[in-house]
């Protein structure tokens, strides 16, 4: 239920040892492939926003200047002006006055999500003439069961769910709905960088509606990006475009960046990014057992948490010369039992009998066992979003395995 996409950070990780040991297999386009793909498409629509705004900007300063006649028709975006880290430190701040927006009206359509592992936030909104609730896959995995909380504190007795394809969106039915927000139908021509919007949600898992201002960073094919400081317990909630007051994402994820290695001319000076998915762009919906639905979140957890002990493990040994034997200490699994025998190896001036054998176990199932957990599942039986995310951990697991047979061989 975690809101920040640690994908990125474990790529980024990952990346190091793949740059130094050798090129990993592709396996299809990842989550994390398509998460930077959707990055890179925002970045070069804002990049020509930026670019279009100056062109225009200097046409007008052209203008007033009487320079230049001014076009039939031509109308001047009224952007702020205020730098990003001004922000940063201060918030967005959005004129409420020029907009027919009523904070209570639309808190009435946003509802919390309520597992028995964690919490986010959804909303209603009409599709079709039908009132459906939305909210993320990720904020539904990992519970046994959820309810949905709606205005008054009622619970929604949920019906099918539907799951997206490529995007981090869920879709359920649900008796006795609130009142549907209305979707834009016209993102791509309608909203531009600059606009306003508001992120109405759970924050921190109160389970009271906060809101939260903003202002869209970029817009691309499948994901929004904005400003709006959402947090966990956002996950879920409704963007809504101030101009139009329609819902033009779901918030999602947030990513983290090393600033420094940003260009000194990016509009991004913030290490944080918020994302939304759109609802519009997804292309494909299956509809999920929710039985079959919380087994494959359970076994997808499963993978992740091996990899970020193999990670741990490898970022240890990388840095410090020795596995992280207290990170692994109380643990009750296979890995944690094989590093914890390490320890008289990495203690003895000279290793015993006993400790070259610990050693010799060790990289047997690092070289031979890391994948073990993905013999046992099939993937391609798994909805979309965890077929995804198995096939993230995969690519990760293979940029690891070149470290991991080099520290093998250096420890016989």
């Amino acid at each position: 239920m975690m809101w920040i996409s640690f994908r990125s950070m474990r790529a980024i990780f990952c990346a190091v040892f793949l740059l130094s040991f050798s090129e990993s297999p592709t396996f299809g386009e990842t989550a994390q492939q398509r998460e930077d793909r959707q990055l890179r498409e925002i970045d070069e629509l804002n990049q020509r926003h930026r670019k279009e705004r100056e062109a225009l900007y200097e046409r007008h300063t052209k203008e007033r200047n009487g320079t230049l006649s001014p076009p039939t028709g031509a109308v001047e975006s009224d952007v702020d002006q205020t730098s990003e880290g001004d922000e940063e430190s201060q918030g967005p701040v959005v004129d409420f006055s020029q907009y027919d927006y009523s904070f209570s009206d639309y808190a009435q359509s946003v509802f919390v999500v309520k597992g028995d592992q964690g919490v986010g936030s959804g909303f209603f909104v009409t599709v079709s003439g039908n009132v459906r609730a939305v909210s993320n896959i990720h904020v539904l995995a990992g519970n046994e069961s959820f309810r949905i909380m709606a205005s008054g504190n009622q619970p929604g007795d949920v019906g099918a769910i539907m799951l997206a394809h490529d995007h981090d969106v869920a879709v359920l039915e649900v008796k006795k709905p609130g009142r549907g927000l209305e979707l834009h139908p016209a993102i791509d021509e309608e909203v531009a960088v600059g606009d306003d919007v508001i992120v109405i949600g759970n924050s921190l898992g109160s389970g009271v509606s906060t809101q939260l201002p903003g202002r869209v960073k970029g817009v691309g094919n499948e994901l929004i990006e904005i400003d709006a400081k959402f947090v966990e317990g956002n996950s879920g909630s409704p963007i809504i475009h101030l101009k139009s007051g329609k819902v033009i994402g779901v918030a999602s994820f947030a990513r983290i960046f090393d600033v420094n290695a940003l260009s000194k001319d990016s509009p991004f000076t913030a290490g944080v990014r918020r994302f939304a998915y759109r609802i519009d762009s997804v292309q494909k919906w299956e509809r999920a057992n929710w039985n079959d639905f919380k087994q494959q979140a359970k076994l997808v957890e499963e993978v992740d948490e091996k990899t970020d002990m193999l990670i741990a493990l490898a970022r240890e040994i990388a840095q410090e010369g020795r596995p992280p034997f207290n990170y692994f200490r109380g643990r009750n699994d296979s890995l944690s039992h094989l590093v914890m025998d390490l320890q008289g190896y990495y203690q003895a001036a000279i290793p015993s009998s006993d400790d070259r054998e610990a050693v010799a176990r060790f990289t047997y199932w690092i070289q031979h066992e890391c994948f073990s957990d993905f013999r046992a599942l099939q993937p391609e039986s798994y909805y979309d979003y965890f077929r995804d995310e198995l096939s993230t951990q995969r690519s990760h697991r293979e940029s690891l395995k070149p470290f991991f047979d080099r520290i093998g061989r250096s420890m016989r």
